[in-house]
């Protein structure tokens, strides 16, 4: 019985960390659209939440007049992620909150915020923050 709690502990302690791992891959490259400019495309790869209150055309505006001061990212470190089942506002679920240290041509030290939600077995951005 005992090694059975075990090995369930490790199968339970390698899903999370397999679950975010993929949702910080996931966060990477859904940065890397709107690095290149692809407001469009990151809109379409977003979660249900951002769809259903901002349309595309809303979207591309909000997310290129809060980014394109910015410039050209010149590098990008994850500082934390974090994995909850409630955040304020939103109905329960799994999120990821990831945080990270980003440089860019016109801003030397900013953070960015990504929060992730697990939608039909797989992570979608439903918030994005740049300071």
């Amino acid at each position: 019985m005992r090694h059975y709690l075990i090995a369930s502990c490790c199968l339970l302690f390698s899903s999370f960390c397999f679950a975010a791992a993929d949702g910080k891959n996931t966060a990477l490259n859904w940065l890397q659209l709107i690095d290149q400019g692809q407001y469009e495309t990151s809109w379409q790869h977003a979660g249900t939440i951002v769809q259903q209150q901002l349309t595309e055309t809303q979207w591309q505006q909000m997310v290129q007049k809060a980014r394109q001061p910015f410039g050209a990212l010149q590098s990008r470190t994850i500082l934390s992620q974090q994995e909850h089942s409630s955040l304020p506002g939103a109905p329960d679920g799994r999120y990821l909150i990831l945080t990270l240290q980003s440089q860019f041509e016109h801003k030397a030290a900013a953070i960015e915020t990504l929060t992730l939600s697990f939608e039909q077995d797989e992570w979608r951005t439903v918030g994005y923050f740049i300071r």
